[in-house]
């Protein structure tokens, strides 16, 4: 079903008591941090990125990536959002490699994690939640992509420019189902929003208003609206020229002539004045520029089908030819993706045209086939019902809302209630003490023992609560290390061989990080005793892939962290991620309490059906009164390690409930002064 402009604006007034938490908890976030925070100066900031947005138009991301990088380091420990651009860059520039461009896009979105920066920065964080979206399109995850887009939308406060850019990704859904009079609205109507959009960059609101003005023509376009379409076009031909070298960079108006260029020639050819058709392709083919020829390719296709539609077979083959060689030349680029399916199908016309059946035969036959698979790959797309999904987002967040303010007036019944209860209790007490006053000074002692045993009460809360905060810290510290460790380490090396193993393990670290966060919301640190889900996998290269991620920590206390493997590829029923935890918490542990310039020996193999890691230091070791204690959650036997590090005494615990779930097992042997072996066995898969 459609979604009516007017819904989609409207919806904001259903939301005011979500916005007034979420503002209440960013001004509250934003005092309690202004002690941990040095000051923003938000337009500077602002400034900052502008010039990132112009080095991009140029095309130069590395430059771009530089200048982001020192940024983030000159202003370290603000609430700025310099990493999430360089994410979404990263993003953007990761699209072939859909898991790739997924870790990216997660973490542009985590550097919103503070309120603080959000609310600062609104503009940054829509263009996160969006980049988001596109990430999950990329990985055929389209409801996903449409909940980003939704959370977008709803956010307080968003300029024209956000607007304009959320309704044109959900206009692209729309698009690339084929529902075109929708999409072709929806961009015009994101076009018109431009006209308030206050960007102070001239040549980027020039080519996001000149590209959506496109897009909603060609859309009308494929609708069969050519009128429309034909105003759109030549609207979009006054913008172009209008803009000049020195308001807009040559290089960024020429292929904007081309592509408008383009669609008129392919709109003059529907409506049946060749001419005309003629004229304008041949001007979009004419323009020359420094860029990808790949887009010179749709007008050279309209040309050779203007050509054999009006019989001029000589000039239709030479085009067809050297639109050919452009479609091989940038195939494997990705930059053509369906020009070689409608190349097939236009050259099959041609050899109809000129006689030869047999080769027009085989032509449309592999036109067809190469169809049938665009069409199998759209077909999940096509089947999701946009305006559908809106809707049931409208009412879960409406439900939420209802929620919100049911736990508001039943906080208020609760005082209510508790006032009246305190009222009769000091009424019930005062009579009491009148009567009987005899006893008053045994109902003072009472009264002093309860109130100290709900002080005491209240202290043991608080003491929980902190050891829930240790919890997530103790979780989050380690592997967020690591990204940080081999995040360095890329920006020191080429991208070769090695440094793409680097961007693997990040992208392996951040997802196990992710995983760590949502189980610790979910579950609020209850027991885990529901189900694991488990798989069989390969033990050796989660062992192996943890080693090298804590190879720098390693490192850093001038330790060798040696990871061996006898048995290779060592079988077992797990669950990844938590056995990831196990290993980490490990050997985390073994470097802490190891000197500088001890050894940590990792080893694999199977026995008698089982799976066996050990973990071998020459660190300080344990202490016979401490052997019985270092499971436990809330254990008093730690220390800090050898170099200074924090204690927490929680890695272990966790490790073994993990391991009691897997059905297996984790002890250790120690020795005080020569070091300890931890032992952890898995049941070996069949």
């Amino acid at each position: 079903m459609p979604i009516p402009l007017s819904h989609i604006n409207g919806r904001r007034n259903a939301a005011s008591v979500w916005r007034c938490f979420w503002l209440a908890s960013c001004i509250v976030t934003v005092f309690c941090s202004c002690k941990n925070h040095i000051s923003v100066d938000v337009s500077a900031v602002n400034r900052q990125l502008q010039a990132v947005d112009s080095i991009l138009l140029t095309h130069n991301s590395d430059a771009a990536i530089t200048l982001l990088l020192a940024l983030e380091k000159k202003y370290a420990g603000a609430p700025v959002p310099f990493m999430s651009k360089y994410y979404r860059i990263r993003a953007n520039q990761s699209r072939e490699n859909p898991h790739k461009m997924d870790f990216y896009a997660d973490s542009a979105v985590a550097v919103f994690n503070n309120p603080e920066t959000a609310m600062l920065f609104p503009a940054e964080y829509v263009e996160a939640l969006v980049v988001k979206g596109e990430s999950c399109k990329v990985n055929q995850k389209f409801n996903l992509a449409l909940q980003f887009y939704y959370k977008a939308e709803k956010l307080p406060n968003i300029s024209s420019c956000s607007k304009s850019l959320i309704l044109s990704k959900i206009a692209g859904i729309y698009y690339d189902q084929e529902n075109y009079v929708i999409a072709g609205r929806l961009w015009y109507a994101a076009y018109l929003m431009l006209d308030s959009c206050n960007d102070d960059i001239p040549q980027k609101l020039f080519m996001v208003k000149q590209g959506t003005l496109d897009n909603a023509g060609l859309a009308y376009d494929k609708a069969g609206y050519l009128d429309s379409a034909a105003i759109c076009y030549q609207t979009d031909v006054m913008l172009v020229n209008k803009a000049y070298p020195g308001m807009v960079d040559s290089n960024l108006i020429k292929p904007s002539k081309r592509v408008v260029y383009d669609n008129l020639g392919g709109l003059y050819i529907k409506k049946g004045m060749p001419d005309s058709a003629e004229y304008y392709l041949e001007k979009a083919v004419a323009i020359t520029y420094k860029g990808v020829d790949a887009i010179v390719i749709p007008p050279l296709l309209k040309l050779a089908d203007l050509y054999t539609q009006t019989g001029d077979l000589t000039k239709a083959e030479r085009t067809f030819e050297e639109s050919r060689a452009l479609i091989d030349k940038y195939s494997t680029r990705g930059h053509t993706p369906d020009s070689k399916t409608r190349w097939h199908r236009l050259y099959a016309a041609y050899l109809f045209k000129k006689g030869s059946l047999q080769k027009a035969y085989s032509e449309l036959d592999i036109y067809i086939h190469q169809k049938d698979s665009l069409d199998r790959a759209n077909k999940a797309l096509k089947a999701l019902n946009v305006g559908k999904e809106f809707s049931s987002l409208e009412q879960q967040h409406t439900l939420e809302e209802l929620k919100i303010k049911e736990t508001v007036n039943n906080v208020y019944l609760w005082a209510i209630a508790l006032g009246a209860l305190l009222s009769a209790v000091i009424i019930f007490l005062a009579y009491r003490n009148l009567h009987r006053s005899r006893k008053s000074h045994r109902d003072a002692v009472s009264q002093n023992k309860d109130l100290e045993k709900a002080l005491q009460e209240l202290e043991a809360a608080n003491k929980n609560y902190m050891r829930v905060m240790r919890v997530m810290a103790h979780d989050l510290r380690n592997p967020l290390g690591g990204i940080t460790g081999i995040a360095a380490l890329l920006r020191q090396e080429d991208m070769g061989d090695e440094a793409k193993r680097m961007a693997q393990l990040i992208e392996a670290t951040g997802n196990h990080s992710m995983e760590m966060i949502n189980e610790l919301l979910r579950s609020g640190l209850a027991e885990e005793s529901e189900p694991i889900e488990v798989q069989r996998l390969d033990v050796s290269p989660i062992l192996h892939d943890t080693v090298e991620l804590l190879q720098f920590k390693a490192k850093e206390k001038k330790q060798e962290l040696v990871f061996e493997n006898s048995n290779g590829p060592v079988y077992a029923n797990i669950n990844q991620e938590k056995l990831w935890r196990v290993f980490n918490n490990v050997i985390v542990n073994a470097i802490k309490f190891t000197p500088g310039g001890g050894t940590i020996k990792v080893r694999l193999y199977e026995n008698n059906r089982r799976a066996i890691i050990t973990v071998e230091d020459n660190g300080i070791g344990i202490p016979e009164n401490d052997k019985t204690k270092v499971f436990d959650m809330f254990t008093e036997a730690k220390k800090p390690g050898t170099g200074g590090e924090k204690p927490f005494g929680l890695g272990l615990s966790i490790s073994k409930r993990i391991m009691s779930r897997h059905k297996g097992s984790i002890w250790f042997e120690s020795t005080p002064g020569k070091g300890t072996i931890f032992y952890i066995e898995l049941p070996a898969a069949t």
